[in-house]
């Protein structure tokens, strides 16, 4: 995942889900590099989950 819009509403709705558990997130590159997909991964999961 790239985390990008639609990577980041998957993450939000897979964790407000009253069916499933969210244990996890893992990255892998893809459309930029692993690196900047584990920043922006970081960033999506302390803005939503650490706040």
């Amino acid at each position: 995942m790239d985390t990008g819009v639609d990577d980041v509403l998957s993450i939000i709705y897979i964790y407000e889900s009253k069916q499933l558990d969210l244990l996890g997130v893992t990255t892998v590159n893809g459309n930029v590099p692993l690196n900047d997909v584990v920043r922006n991964t970081n960033k999506v999961v302390q803005l939503f989950f650490y706040i």
